[in-house]
């Protein structure tokens, strides 16, 4: 595929896990890029984007929610 300047297209493909592995996502991320790259269009790979959370982030997510569980419960009750 050729941009309107008659250059090869370059597009940034983001995702969460490794878009090269093939076990990603039973692959479909891996398959999209390849798909995309028979197409003719160059590739900028934005990927691996989840990371383990530290526990203490981990512990303010939880508690976060809890909070906006309970919080929205009463509005619904009252």
């Amino acid at each position: 595929m050729k941009a309107y300047n008659n250059k090869p297209l370059t597009i940034a493909y983001v995702s969460r896990d490794n878009a090269k592995d093939l076990n990603s996502w039973s692959g479909l991320v891996y398959f999209i890029a390849e798909a995309l790259k028979r197409q003719g269009i160059n590739l900028f790979y934005i990927d691996n984007l989840i990371k383990k959370q530290n526990i203490f982030l981990r512990i303010i997510n939880f508690v976060y929610s809890g909070f906006i569980s309970i919080f929205t419960n009463k509005q619904l009750t009252t």
